[in-house]
């Protein structure tokens, strides 16, 4: 009978730790997903306004002539 309730105090244990450390890991993919959004966002608006220097370096040039 002791047997049973330590079976179903384990069972009751196991489930709710699984279901924390899944909702742990979930927190913790949507943080490197941010991340890695705000960084790729950044470097492609960094790369677009290098492109647009560029673009109105050409400008002035053709303006010159």
């Amino acid at each position: 009978m002791l047997d049973k309730f330590i079976y179903a105090y384990l069972h009751f244990l196991m489930k709710w730790s699984g279901k924390i450390n899944s909702w742990a890991w979930v927190k913790h993919l949507k943080y490197i997903e941010k991340r890695r959004f705000e960084k790729n966002f950044k470097r492609e608006k960094t790369l677009h306004e290098e492109m647009m220097e560029g673009f109105e370096e050409e400008k002035k040039m053709y303006e010159e002539e």
